[in-house]
């Protein structure tokens, strides 16, 4: 997979958003395939506008002891960070180029930026 710029990835996104995982969970579809639901707490939006909650769906993930890994993926966890570029489709939201989807800000960073 190519390295998209910032740019190329703003501008295949629908929105692009601050947000905190708050919860993930993990789902099979019809076809038995696994997917991982992860809970974004949107703080700012910067293009285009969210909800205040939004489901953010990746590919991979574990359900009743059967796991399903994707190369490269973005793999969230509860408390982190970041600025996220996602398309949305049927309402749900998938990350541009998978794991190039998200960037993390430290907590550090946030503080910083407030103060500007």
């Amino acid at each position: 997979m190519l390295r998209l710029s910032i740019g190329e990835k703003t501008s295949q996104a629908d929105v692009v958003f601050k947000g905190t995982v708050i919860e993930k969970s993990c789902f099979t579809d019809l076809q038995n395939n696994i997917f991982t639901l992860n809970k974004i707490l949107v703080t700012e939006n910067k293009k285009g506008t969210t909800a205040e909650i939004v489901d953010l769906i990746t590919p991979g993930g574990k359900v009743e002891g059967k796991a399903q890994l994707f190369f490269p993926s973005l793999n969230l966890e509860p408390d982190q960070s970041g600025l996220f570029y996602c398309e949305v489709k049927n309402g749900n939201y998938y990350p541009v180029g998978l794991n190039q989807g998200f960037e993390p800000i430290s907590q550090n960073e946030e503080k910083s930026s407030a103060l500007d």
